[in-house]
């Protein structure tokens, strides 16, 4: 099943309009703006795109319910993300030809601009195929387009536009843009996965310090210190 074109250049063109938000919202924003801000971006990097679609839907280091599989994975489509089946794809065929030319996102192949900006290119689907037997994760995957518009439509629409910006546009757009850079191009760039820890807190949590770590050994957490990881270790939905 692979990805239609229509799909990943109306995300990434609503993802780089959103992006290009930042000054905007900084401009209008309070204090309390910010801090808002940076919780729903923490909720959606760390959560949504960190702990369900890289550590369970791509390496199933921990074991979530059902429904919180349907809203984090609804979540995920209409964030830009990509449904499990997709991440799941992109993620293990990067994992098995990493840094390769057939890497998906490998900057000793593809420039940074292609990597930051465009939706992830390539992916083998029959790595993901565990979630092809998934009907709900089928469904999201052949109607992503239409939740994609719809849902930020809608947000748009019933939310006043700085709230719009500061629980919506900012956080989705800094979660793709910090995900693209810090991790596939700055933690990839010597041609190899590299641990850098000054990107741990603030930017993207457990996913950059570890990162050549988690190549090694992907497991739920590397760090006691990772807050997703946490909430899923007290919420017992660990695979222990």
């Amino acid at each position: 099943m692979s990805e239609p074109n229509l799909t990943k250049h109306s995300a990434s063109i609503l993802f780089v309009v959103y992006v290009l938000l930042l000054p905007v919202w900084l401009y209008v924003a309070d204090w309390y703006h910010i801090v808002i801000g940076y919780f729903c971006y923490w909720f959606i990097a760390d959560v949504v795109q960190s702990l369900f679609m890289h550590r369970w839907a791509s390496h199933k280091s921990w074991n979530p319910p059902n429904i919180v599989q349907k809203v984090l994975s609804t979540t995920g489509v209409v964030a830009l993300v990509g449904t499990p089946i997709s991440w799941a794809a992109w993620h293990r065929t990067h994992h098995h030809y990493v840094d390769t030319d057939k890497d998906p996102h490998s900057p000793k192949y593809f420039s940074w601009l292609y990597i930051l900006f465009a939706r992830y290119h390539t992916a083998q689907t029959k790595r993901a195929i565990d979630h092809l037997r998934n009907p709900y994760f089928v469904w999201l995957s052949k109607h992503e387009l239409y939740l994609i518009l719809l849902g930020n439509l809608l947000l748009f629409t019933i939310l006043p536009f700085i709230w719009f910006m500061t629980l919506w546009a900012i956080p989705v757009g800094y979660t793709i843009f910090n995900t693209n850079f810090f991790v596939n191009v700055v933690c990839h760039k010597k041609g190899k996965a590299e641990n850098i820890f000054w990107l741990y807190w603030f930017i993207l949590f457990s996913d950059g310090i570890y990162h050549d770590y988690h190549h090694k050994n992907p497991i739920l957490n590397h760090t006691k210190f990772d807050p997703a990881g946490f909430l899923i270790t007290k919420l017992g939905w660990t695979n222990a």
